[in-house]
Formats: C-alpha cells, structure tokens, sequence
C-alpha cells in the first residue's frame, strides 16, 4: 500500500486536484471557495471551473428564492442582512467567473433575469402562503 506522503509539496499532483462544489448554503463556505478558485486554479477551459461556479449560483439563487418567499412584512428586517450577505457573494462569484474571463454579460443577465422571476414567484408563494 503506498503512502500519500508529500503529496501535498508536490506542484504536479497540486496542478491535477480541481475543487469540487455541492450544494453550498453558508456564506463563509461560499467566499472560501471563491478565494481558492481565485487562488488554486491554474488551468480552466470552458467546464471547469464554470460549472463549479454555476453550482454556487444555483445555491445562492435557491436561498434568495426562500428568503423572497418568507420576507412578509416586519421581516424584512431580519432577512434584509442575509439579502446583503448572499448579495456580497454574487459579487465574488462574479469576480472569479470574470478573472476566468467568461462572459461577463451572461453572468449578469441570468442572475437578473432569475431574481426577477424569484421575485415574481415569491408574490404567488406568499399569496398561498399568507391568503393574500
């Protein structure tokens, strides 16, 4: 059995780990993961790491859908940081999606068209919801 002693000093096995993403929903975990794309990545080409940033903006498109559908009035106090927080890591993903030097248009017109369309469905979620 061989050990994977060093490996980590290694430039060459360092060059071949690429960062995998989930579904990630805290904004700490999100800002590292920009920070070491930003960081770790030396080679990229149209799929990676693209679709590990797409998997991030999903995420934070599917918090933004939640707190849309729960903001109601007086609680528009307690979500009003988390709408700012998640807003900040739109920006950073942005930041590494344009230092990958994708699209810079596409990422600004799926992530406005989207939100506009949560925002739309959070008001049909709140009228079934709330009864109003």
């Amino acid at each position: 059995m061989r050990s994977r002693w060093g490996d980590e000093w290694d430039e060459e096995l360092q060059r071949d780990t690429k960062i995998k993403v989930g579904f990630v929903f805290n904004y700490m975990q999100i800002a590292k993961l920009c920070k070491r794309f930003e960081e770790e990545t030396r080679e990229w080409d149209d799929k990676y790491p693209k679709n590990e940033l797409m998997k991030m903006w999903g995420s934070i498109m599917c918090i933004m859908m939640v707190l849309f559908s729960v903001t109601y009035s007086i609680l528009i106090m307690a979500t009003g940081l988390f709408f700012f927080f998640y807003g900040h890591n739109l920006f950073q993903i942005y930041g590494v999606w344009k230092r990958f030097d994708y699209s810079k248009g596409t990422y600004w017109g799926m992530t406005l068209l989207t939100l506009a369309a949560e925002l739309a469905l959070s008001f049909v979620v709140k009228g079934f919801i709330f009864g109003g």
